[in-house]
């Protein structure tokens, strides 16, 4: 059996809230790639916590309205309502 070890700078209180502040409040897409690294080796991972009324709504306006990131699903209905017979291509710029 393997014994996580323990950290030298920080108590063990101060580990634990680093530990669930990384758990519960990093984006999944993060925290799974931590967790895939082996950063949580030795501790058990809690499931993320579900979204607050606030948040959900906030997704869905995104989703439907778009932000500086790109359109939403309004803004593609429209391009698509202008010449539907067209095809909607992704266009990625190289860096």
């Amino acid at each position: 059996m393997a014994v996580p070890a323990a950290p030298r700078k920080l108590d063990a209180a101060a580990f634990d809230t680093m530990l669930a502040d990384l758990d519960e409040r990093l984006p999944g897409s993060i925290a799974h790639g931590l967790d895939r690294a082996g950063a949580f080796a030795g501790r058990r991972t809690k499931p993320p916590r579900p979204a607050t009324p606030a948040e959900e709504s906030a997704r869905l306006r995104r989703a439907v309205d778009g932000d500086e990131t790109g359109p939403g699903h309004v803004g593609c209905l429209e391009v698509v309502a202008r010449d539907p017979h067209t095809t909607m291509v992704s266009e990625h710029p190289w860096t």
